[in-house]
């Protein structure tokens, strides 16, 4: 007996109907399998309200890729994911060398766990695709010869090999895989099933599901979402016929499509014609995106236009708090490194644990010690100053290290680490108190959860386990309970955090949907969607119909020839969706942008050129058409005056007048008046964070530290160069091993030897200055100078630290600042930009140090200048700035200028992002695409 086949009408959702055929058809035996878990949901939606919300005996749903599971019983246990993984990663490290070269050109290092684990994720997903296709990597091998264009026997007939040690290896730890679970109950006819299997709307069926079902045809029914009339398209369980629907022209009416420019005009689009839907409602409504990446931007700019919607898929669990937390942890117990421990002192979590055992009020502040020393390990030999903290962090690595256990170096197998995660986990988290109903403690919970399935799964199955689908079976688990021929394979707490990493990435946390919101749903999931309005935007080449991506082992053509998932394929199944969705609601709009996301030009979909022939023309004029201008601005709703949520939050008058400033902090207000703001008044700054190596400003600071030694000592005076070299490169070494210990990271020891090199240039540049008659006014070098800078009658004072005062035997002065970028910036070059007639200042500093000196120069000769100790040697030199009278008079008034400014609060609107990153970023809202317009919309005023 045959599957029976019903057509629904396509001019009406398919849901709905499929929902009213079956309300009374369904058993408590009866499983419906739909294409994907959403389309699921909403289908025993529709069938509970058929009941009238009474569904006494509700029928099993699944999906298309768990049907086969619950329609046989394995022989063996099934390894999940993490163990399959862990099994072919260590066949691998066992092959040949040159066997492997045949795959990759440099195989990994044989203790390399992890690039053997990604290696073996990557040849699973291989043979998972071909199981797809009924296929093994021997059916591809006696394929090679005949297909053309794809001469690979000799890697085929290493992944032959591959597989079948593989297979071995499964079997002498007494596990199959889902895959050969499947060919085996194929082969054995073991597929059976007692009720009746309701297919909706699965018209993706790949040849492994077809065996399946075949095995269970008389059981079947196929609910197939298109008239009567094209039955020959489909096949027996309402599988696309490709050849069919790639002949069948599509004629795409014109008043459905729309071109735009960039992605923000797409929602652009999107929200004109929503305006055109009369008292919409959001369960009335859909989004689509053909490119994921469009999700968030539609839901952060229609936010913007007050139009709710959800983007569901913007929450990675293994960026969640409790994940980040793990692999914090697993890095730290790897190598105990300084650098690991700062980043779980920054890690909120592991902050509030420190707080509970330690009562330290802000753990974070140890993270300076560490910043600012670049220990690899703490010892002994660690710097004594701020000697407080160092004691601090000891007693917090005393912590990690009972949290974490003695036998945290050991390699264990998974269910081991299963077990101890869990205990980790609990130790951390329990002792918090967590709110369901707060989006943020929300996401720890289900971060919690899906770590915690996972971990499940690594765990040897119960006893006993509830049959799916009325048939009793073994689960899949990750081990089996009985004892194993062969031991798994072991590995390190890290490698073990690894994989879970790896599982994590593919759970996404759904977003609290308490509040009504229109869905945004990706491309797969519209066509059994049944919004009477329909938008989609990203209907573009590339993206619908999606690429399968780049493969080394299985070209698209050679997935063609093997009857695989291919381009072909997927057009024809875009093709398929794209006409029934047009079918079956009254509103649908399809948007192609001229741009992507990341700025690449971008074509239409060719599914827009599958029109006869003689209507082509007339479909590529219109995307070459100019879109039409659209006048709607992303602007927020109006702010209450009295939240303190604003998108760019106002600046607030000072408290206290500003009565000085640094010389050095009018540059940031040149740069931007709000920046300044945030700096200067409101005290903001960006932690430093851990590097293993000197930042530029450690570098630059040791440097200054150096010369400032150097300056105050009476070698100054010198003229030999070989004397100055001596005392500076001693200098160098002891200050090294006071700021950083005696064992200096690698990096640091390079960089030691770097200044080196440019101090040894500077002591020679030196020398020939004091033979000319310069002299370092040695009390003066780093002095902290302060000087009344009146503007309009009241006081102001401007304040700064002068690296170097020289003074000539004729009675000329020169001041100095020490520059140790790589780059030999001139003064000019630093301070002033512009055509060479109008030039204008970007930077005071030089300038007003020459105010900040008047009372030490009196009425000499001044000059102003750089010491470059940039990277290159020929570089290495005092350079004067070109200023005269004139320019510094101008530089002076712009100052005043700036302090008026700042009296009257003006520091408002904020400018364009600057080009270096302040964190400041998020406040400033440099990354929201229309930036402009939301500042234009807040005002020009303070």
């Amino acid at each position: 007996m045959s599957t029976e086949r019903v057509f629904l009408d396509w001019y009406e959702p398919c849901l709905p109907q499929a929902a009213a055929w079956l309300k009374d058809q369904l058993t408590s035996e009866s499983v419906i399998v739909t294409p994907g878990a959403r389309s699921g949901r909403r289908l025993m939606e529709l069938l509970v309200e058929q009941a009238g919300g009474q569904l006494i005996n509700p029928p099993r749903i699944t999906t298309l890729g768990h049907l086969a599971e619950g329609l046989f019983t394995p022989s063996l246990p099934m390894a999940g994911f993490a163990t399959s993984r862990l099994i072919l990663a260590q066949v691998l490290a066992q092959m040949p060398t040159d066997h492997l070269s045949a795959l990759l050109a440099e195989p990994p290092a044989e203790d390399d766990l992890r690039s053997w684990l990604e290696l073996a994720g990557r040849l699973l997903d291989l043979f998972t695709t071909l199981a797809g296709g009924h296929l093994q990597a021997t059916d591809v091998l006696e394929h090679c010869g005949a297909i053309t264009d794809f001469p690979e026997v000799q890697r085929w007939e290493v992944l032959c090999v591959i597989y079948e040690n593989y297979v071995e290896a499964l079997a002498n730890h007494q596990l199959t895989d889902s895959n050969l679970a499947r060919f085996e109950a194929l082969q054995e006819e073991r597929i059976s099933f007692g009720g009746r299997l309701f297919l909706v709307g699965t018209v993706d069926i790949n040849a492994l599901t077809g065996q399946v079902l075949q095995q269970v045809q008389d059981r079947c029914v196929a609910l197939i979402h298109a008239p009567s009339s094209l039955a020959d398209h489909f096949g027996a369980f309402g599988e696309l016929n490709q050849t069919a629907w790639l002949e069948r022209s599509l004629a795409i009416d014109p008043e459905h499509l729309r071109t735009a420019i960039l992605p923000e005009d797409q929602v652009r689009v999107v929200l004109e014609k929503l305006s055109e839907i009369p008292s919409p409602k959001v369960n009335e409504i859909t989004l689509g995106v053909g490119d994921e990446q469009m999700g968030p931007l539609i839901e952060q700019l229609t936010l913007c236009a007050n139009v709710p919607t959800r983007w569901p898929r913007d929450r990675q669990t293994h960026l969640s708090r409790p994940a980040t937390l793990l692999t914090a942890l697993g890095t730290y117990a790897a190598g105990h490194q300084t650098r690991d421990l700062g980043v779980l002192l920054r890690h909120p979590d592991m902050a509030i644990k420190l707080q509970e055992v330690l009562e330290f009020k802000d753990p974070a502040v140890l993270d300076q010690y560490i910043s600012r020393h670049l220990q690899l390990r703490l010892s002994s030999d660690s710097p004594q100053d701020y000697a407080q903290h160092l004691t601090q962090l000891k007693q917090v690595q005393k912590v990690l290290d009972d949290l974490l256990g003695s036998n945290i170096r050991q390699k264990q197998t998974l269910d081991q680490w299963s077990l101890f995660i869990e205990e980790l986990l609990a130790v951390i988290y329990e002792p918090q108190q967590f709110n369901k109903h707060q989006s943020e403690d929300l996401a720890i919970i289900e971060s919690l959860r899906a770590i915690g399935t996972i971990l499940e799964q690594w765990s040897p199955p119960p006893p006993e386990s509830p049959p799916e689908f009325s048939q009793k079976k073994i689960p899949e688990t990750e081990k089996s309970s009985a004892p194993s021929a062969f031991p798994l394979p072991l590995l390190s707490f890290h490698d073990a955090l690894a994989l879970l990493t790896d599982q994590l990435q593919e759970v996404v946390l759904p977003k609290p949907s308490d509040e009504p919101a229109i869905e945004i749903l990706g491309w797969l999931e519209l066509h059994l969607d049944d919004a009477p309005n329909l938008l989609i935007c990203g209907f573009n080449e590339g993206l619908i119909p999606g690429p399968l991506g780049a493969n080394a082992f299985l070209p698209d053509s050679v997935r063609a020839q093997l009857g695989l998932s291919c381009d072909q394929s997927r057009l024809a199944r875009d093709r398929y969706m794209i006409e029934a969705i047009l079918a079956s609601r009254p509103n649908v709009c399809l948007i192609a942008g001229r741009f992507n996301t990341e700025g690449q030009p971008i074509m239409p979909s060719r599914l827009t050129l599958m029109d006869k022939p003689d209507q082509l023309p007339a479909t590529i004029a219109r995307f070459s058409e100019p879109p039409s201008q659209s006048n709607i601005l992303f602007l927020p709703p109006p702010a209450d005056e009295t939240s303190a949520t604003q998108w760019i939050p106002k600046p607030v008058p000072p408290a206290k007048p500003i009565t000085e400033l640094s010389v050095t902090a009018f540059k940031d207000y040149l740069a931007c008046p709000y920046r300044f703001y945030l700096k200067h008044i409101c005290k903001l700054r960006q932690p430093d964070p851990f590097e293993p190596q000197l930042g530029a400003a450690a570098f630059g600071n040791l440097a200054h530290d150096v010369l400032q030694v150097f300056g105050s000592h009476s070698i100054a005076d010198s003229t030999q160069f070989k004397d100055i070299e001596a005392f500076l490169f001693e200098t160098l070494d002891t200050l090294c091993e006071q700021k950083y210990g005696k064992h200096l990271l690698p990096a640091v020891h390079i960089q030691r030897e770097q200044l080196r090199l440019r101090l040894e240039v500077f002591a020679q540049r030196q020398a020939i200055l004091r033979s000319d008659g310069w002299h370092i006014v040695s009390e003066r070098v780093e002095s902290k100078l302060e000087v009344d800078f009146p503007v309009d009658g009241l006081p102001f004072s401007l304040v700064g630290r002068v690296d170097r005062i020289d003074r000539h035997e004729d009675g000329r002065y020169r001041i100095i600042d020490y520059k140790t970028g790589n780059n030999a910036l001139k003064p000019e070059d630093t301070h002033r930009f512009g055509p060479k007639n109008d030039k204008q200042w970007k930077d005071l500093q030089l300038p007003l140090y020459h105010q900040l000196t008047k009372s030490i120069v009196l009425n000499s000769r001044v000059e102003l200048g750089y010491f470059l100790l940039a990277k290159t040697p020929k570089d290495i030199q005092y350079c004067p700035a070109p200023w005269g009278v004139t320019e510094l008079d101008e530089a002076t008034k712009l100052a005043r200028t700036i302090v008026r400014n700042i009296r009257r609060g003006l520091f408002w609107p904020p400018q364009a992002p600057p080009v270096y990153s302040d964190g400041l970023e998020g406040i400033c809202q440099d990354h929201y695409p229309l930036r402009s317009d939301l500042i234009a919309m807040m005002g020009d005023d303070a």
